[in-house]
This record gives structure tokens, sequence and C-alpha cells, in this order.
């Protein structure tokens, strides 16, 4: 509960400073909407589901990603400016890129983020726990990623003008959307292959451990 609590007034000190003379006020309101939306259900799977530490603390980690992405825009995110501070140099220059990369970056992060929490969600509903637990989340994370993007499509046509283009952010890439959903199936990967890649630890470890006959 100690760390609950930390987590929320953390949660709630970001999400003020966000909501302070954000770069576009109509779209932060909007993004709103997909926070309300996540941490209801986050509310309600907690009623059935207790979440351990490592859930918890990625639901925070992804909530700050995207909190900061309403502040600036996705956009907009001054990442290359950050980066320029701390090290010198960003990953724009580092990779030639032409646009700003931020919302690439949350889409990754949902998908590495949020497969721990769905697998722990899905794993009492489920009598088998490994595979099917494992490929369910990638497919649930897939899912939600495409639909986020009709979502914001809607959203974009309903607005329109210049409001819909600054919310649906695609920066002039007409394949914004399916590298979108993509990357949220890569994040699933490649935490999937950190989670097999530690089991395959311990077990090393475990066998190395074991005196010898």
């Amino acid at each position: 509960m100690r760390l609950t609590r930390y987590l929320l007034f953390a949660a709630a000190s970001v999400w003020l400073w966000s909501a302070y003379e954000p770069v576009d006020t109509h779209t932060w309101v909007i993004e709103q909407v997909a926070t309300l939306i996540a941490a209801v259900t986050v509310l309600w799977l907690g009623r059935s589901v207790h979440f351990d530490a490592l859930s918890r603390v990625s639901f925070f980690l992804l909530f700050c990603i995207h909190t900061v992405g309403t502040h600036y825009t996705y956009s907009l995110t001054p990442y290359p400016e950050f980066s320029e501070f701390l090290f010198g140099s960003s990953p724009n220059d580092w990779f030639n890129w032409q646009r700003n990369h931020y919302d690439r970056f949350v889409h990754f992060a949902f998908g590495a983020l949020m497969y721990h929490p769905i697998k722990q969600a899905l794993a009492p509903r489920l009598r088998q726990q490994k595979p099917p637990v494992h490929w369910l989340s990638g497919h649930i994370i897939v899912s939600v990623s495409a639909l986020y993007e009709l979502l914001e499509w809607a959203a974009a046509v309903i607005f329109g003008g210049d409001m819909g283009i600054a919310y649906l952010g695609t920066q002039g890439d007409i394949w914004d959307a399916q590298i979108d959903i993509a990357l949220g199936g890569l994040g699933w990967m490649v935490a999937c292959l950190m989670h097999y890649g530690v089991i395959l630890g311990r077990r090393m470890a475990a066998s190395n451990q074991r005196p010898l006959e």
C-alpha cells in the first residue's frame, strides 16, 4: 500500500504539471479522455486482480510517458532538446530522423509496459497459464492499439481542421497508424522475450547451485 500511495502522489503531481499551460489546451483536454478510460479500466480490474508491484510501476510509467505527451502534444514533445541537454546530442541526430518520434515511443512503451499487467489479469481466468496467457496478452495489446488508432481517427474527423490534425499527429506519414500498431506489438514481443530470459536465467542459476553427485 505504501508503494501505491507514493505512485498515486507522483502521478497526481505529473498530471497537475501537465495541466499547467499545455502547448495545446484543446488537444490536452481530448487526450484526458484516454487517460480517464485507462484509469477506470485499471480500477475496475483492480477489484478482482491484485496487481503486484511490477504492474503498478508499469501503470505509473505509462501514465507519465503519456501525460508528458499530452502536455507538449505527441508531435511536439521536445525529447531532442532534453537529450541534447543531458548527453550533448539527440536520437534525431544519431539516426537522422526528420520527424518527432515521441508518439512512436509511447506506442512501443504501451506494448512493453502493459504485457505484465495484462498477463497478470488473464492468468487466474485461464487454466493453462503459460502459452495462452503470453500469446493472448499480445493479441490484446495489438487490438487495443488498433482500437486507439480508430478512435483517434474518429476524433480527428469529428473535430476537423487544425485541431483534428494536431490530435491525430501523423506528421505527414501515411503509414503512421500501421506503424504505431506494429510498435505496440513489438513492445509486447520485447517484454515477452525479457520475461523468458529472466526465467531461463533463474533456471540456469538454480541448476548451477545444485550439488554435484
